[in-house]
């Protein structure tokens, strides 16, 4: 992990915090905070510990965590950064998600909960990226990294470096431990949104994929079934990008009835009726209907 990538995941840290206690210093479940920022308890102990020996966040309860107050001031200037650092934040956070994948597509909604930042506020500077640098490609709720932003990121930390090193501080150093803090917990069950969606060359297919995902995380089914409509739809995707056999329509009338009836048993098929319909045509023509 490098020096710019710890610097992301500790202001996550901090600003999932401070979401989760409304703004506040009170202690907020470690459970809680893992399964919002998704990843491994142990590479959250080395976030947490660099925090706290910064004194930035304190441990409130043998399970709970919460920001101090000098944390809140740091909080404060993170949602104050000037528009340029945010959208070096959104550019890199894409090619994270993305695995560093040009075909994977993230979602927008992804994009702004691992950012703890509201969708919002992100719709301009994906457009910005998109139109006028040409660093992303945006599919209505969904953005694919192109190779002019693949680029962008390494000349950037080409540029880190070979800059001079900084003078490390004393809090750089992880000596101050939250005991067993993030090492047993699980991941949440709202942990269902990473289901891998890969772009095809074909963008108005790509466009119902994304819409689709839309649909289901707008609306307000339980988590079982919005799993299973995402799965159905994820799919639809992974049989999109497969090689044309002589079972491949059948396979595509098959997956398509599949996720109308899904989408029918959950009350949400006119909403999701056109998008359906345009993946549909395009599996038809690609495997020869």
């Amino acid at each position: 992990m490098d020096l710019y990538e710890q610097q992301i995941h500790r202001e996550r840290y901090l600003l999932t915090l401070h979401q989760l206690a409304e703004g506040t210093t009170s202690g907020v479940s470690v459970e809680d905070v893992e399964s919002y920022m998704g990843m491994e308890p142990s590479q959250l102990d080395k976030v947490a510990s660099y925090l706290l020996g910064e004194g930035y966040i304190k441990q409130v309860t043998f399970t709970t965590v919460g920001l101090t107050h000098p944390g809140l001031k740091e909080v404060e200037r993170l949602l104050s950064l000037p528009y340029e650092e945010i959208e070096g934040r959104v550019l890199w956070m894409i090619n994270y998600l993305s695995g560093g994948s040009l075909s994977r597509l993230v979602l927008i909604s992804a994009l702004a909960r691992r950012l703890v930042r509201d969708e919002r506020e992100l719709y301009p500077i994906v457009n910005d990226l998109d139109e006028r640098k040409g660093l992303i490609r945006a599919l209505n709720e969904a953005i694919v990294l192109l190779p002019a932003g693949k680029e962008a990121l390494e000349e950037s930390h080409r540029r880190q470096k070979s800059a001079p090193p900084m003078t490390q501080k004393a809090g750089d150093v992880y000596n101050t431990t939250i005991e067993n803090l993030h090492g047993a917990a699980q991941f949440g069950s709202n942990n269902v949104q990473n289901v891998q969606i890969n772009a095809t060359n074909n963008p108005e297919f790509d466009d119902a994929i994304a819409s689709l995902l839309q649909i289901i995380k707008s609306s307000a089914l339980a988590d079982d079934e919005v799993g299973e409509l995402r799965e159905e739809v994820a799919k639809l995707n992974r049989l999109a990008l497969s090689k044309p056999k002589p079972d491949s329509l059948e396979k595509a009338k098959f997956r398509l009835d599949k996720a109308k009836l899904c989408f029918e048993g959950t009350k949400l098929m006119i909403q999701a009726a056109p998008h359906l319909h345009t993946a549909w045509e395009y599996l038809r023509l690609k495997f020869g209907g």
